[in-house]
């Protein structure tokens, strides 16, 4: 799904020109609690970047967002280096500026 943030809720979002900065909103990923600590949320998580920085060239979308369960956010933030803000309900957005992605990955 498409969506936005507004770039005056988080440092890293004031770079960017507009008011609002179009993303991609992922849905949540989950890996089967047997197979925890394995690597796969990792090998997800690079397939979904690789996926979204394929799209943003074609649509224009800066940066890949989500709200994680309870609990996960850390995960995101911590080992998936994700900023995030909170919501109006004091529930986690993380996001990923995928200009950030590509520069490291090319």
């Amino acid at each position: 799904a498409m969506g936005d943030l507004n770039k005056t809720k988080h440092e890293k979002l004031k770079q960017f020109p507009h008011t609002n900065v179009p993303g991609l909103l992922l849905g949540r990923l989950a890996t089967h609690k047997e197979f925890e600590s394995l690597g796969i949320g990792q090998k997800m998580v690079d397939w979904v970047f690789s996926e979204a920085v394929r799209y943003a060239n074609d649509i224009g979308c800066r940066i890949l967002y989500l709200n994680p369960e309870k609990g996960v956010e850390t995960w995101y933030i911590e080992k998936m280096k994700f900023a995030y803000i909170k919501n109006k309900k004091n529930e986690y957005v993380v996001f990923y500026d995928l200009q950030v992605y590509k520069n490291n990955n090319s």
